[in-house]
């Protein structure tokens, strides 16, 4: 499990437990379903659909952070407008996919705790 700041989340749940458990249900199933998404776009050459959905996923990821995962979509995503994105996209895609269990494992912690 890694950690995660869920200022963001807190503050928009505004203390409401059911709420709270729905947004981070969302967060999962975005996640989910986004990050291998993420990586057919960059093996097809896709690379404004890849920044589209790391666009998208910064907004996802702001509710419940983890400095690492932000840090590596933000890369990607300024990285992957470009016509030849920088190689280290796919590797930190490949990252970000290694992360991803801690991560949803951390979402499935707080909403058991709610």
């Amino acid at each position: 499990m890694i950690n995660l700041d869920t200022t963001l989340l807190d503050d928009v749940s505004n203390g409401d437990s059911d709420f709270k458990l729905l947004l981070l249900g969302m967060i999962k199933e975005e996640l989910i379903s986004s990050l291998p998404e993420m990586i057919f776009c960059y093996e097809k050459g896709d690379f404004t659909g890849l920044h589209t959905l790391s666009h998208k996923l910064k907004t996802t990821l702001g509710y419940a952070q983890n400095q690492n995962i932000v840090e590596l979509n933000t890369f990607i995503e300024h990285n992957s407008k470009l016509i030849l994105p920088d190689p280290l996209v796919y590797e930190y895609l490949v990252q970000m996919n290694k992360l991803l269990p801690g991560y949803i494992e951390g979402l499935e912690n707080l909403a058991s705790n709610l």
